[in-house]
């Protein structure tokens, strides 16, 4: 039985959305060379395959490596906080991101390679969380549990693997638990796992930061504007994307309802060198009637 939606295919869907919010109004191969950062699982890079004529997509996973080859596309292993010493400087007309800088332990480091590999007139793109989002992240963790659960114990031969599942678990001691890797999301960021029980009603933290409050401070647009600044980057728009709230409830016409009150779920952050007027800033300046 399933109660949410396909997880692919909310989550593609999602990101199809989103990459039409950032490109929509740029002309088919408009950059010629762009480096994509995070790439994941290659899907986003095929839909900016559409805006870039020569394509270098990335991920510090090895596994992008096994990535069906695609023409003008060069998938690389690379750690997005040594992107500076990567390539040669000015080497990119665009240099995107999603979903990425909040997972970085150093993501000065980062913006400042960035700026480095940008040519002069370049944009970087970067998509990254909202308070708002975050607030939905938690709201909604223990319901989406909940919600997982029942899909499994309904599914043929589910509750005999639920019921293995609570026999293997073993309980968490007095001593403190030991330092372990995050999630796959935070792979550079070590955290202490908290017992299974505050793991059925609290979610760990998304990205890199250490306690819930500090995130919600770390997605705020205030800060990110200061980090774009520190790296002698101007930003020259901001963009509102979809409203989400990570679980992939669907909930479309809620979805549509809170994007008309303003409601975002991440910042689309749309940044070129300092004093280097762009050519394609004009692409994603604010218009009437579009959420900036």
């Amino acid at each position: 039985m399933r109660i949410k939606p396909d997880w692919y295919q909310w989550l593609h869907a999602y990101r199809t959305r989103e990459m039409d919010i950032i490109f929509g109004d740029c002309p088919e191969g408009v950059f010629a060379d762009g480096l994509e950062l995070g790439a994941g699982n290659g899907f986003q890079s095929a839909l900016l395959m559409k805006y870039v004529r020569r394509l270098t997509a990335t991920d510090i996973n090895p596994a992008i490596l096994s990535l069906p080859p695609r023409d003008a596309v060069d998938y690389q292993v690379l750690d997005a906080e040594e992107v500076g010493d990567a390539f040669p400087p000015g080497s990119f007309d665009l240099v995107s991101s999603s979903n990425l800088l909040e997972h970085l332990p150093a993501p000065q480091r980062a913006l400042a390679g960035i700026q480095g590999v940008l040519k002069d007139g370049g944009v970087t793109i970067h998509v990254v969380p909202s308070p708002f989002w975050k607030f939905c992240e938690l709201l909604l963790y223990f319901p989406n549990r909940v919600v997982v659960l029942l899909e499994r114990v309904f599914a043929r031969g589910g509750g005999r693997v639920l019921a293995a599942k609570v026999r293997r678990h073993t309980p968490a001691g007095h001593e403190p638990a030991p330092l372990v890797p995050a999630a796959d999301n935070n792979p550079k960021t070590r955290k202490r796992p908290h017992s299974f029980l505050y793991r059925w009603f609290i979610p760990e933290t998304h990205g890199v930061s250490s306690g819930h409050l500090e995130e919600f401070r770390a997605f705020r647009k205030s800060r990110w504007l200061a980090e774009f600044r520190k790296a002698d980057m101007e930003v020259v728009a901001v963009r509102k994307g979809p409203v989400a709230s990570g679980y992939g409830f669907g909930l479309d016409t809620l979805r549509r309802w809170l994007e008309r009150l303003g409601f975002t779920s991440e910042y689309i952050y749309v940044a070129t060198k300092r004093g280097q007027p762009s050519p394609y800033a004009r692409y994603f300046a604010p218009r009437q009637g579009r959420a900036s």
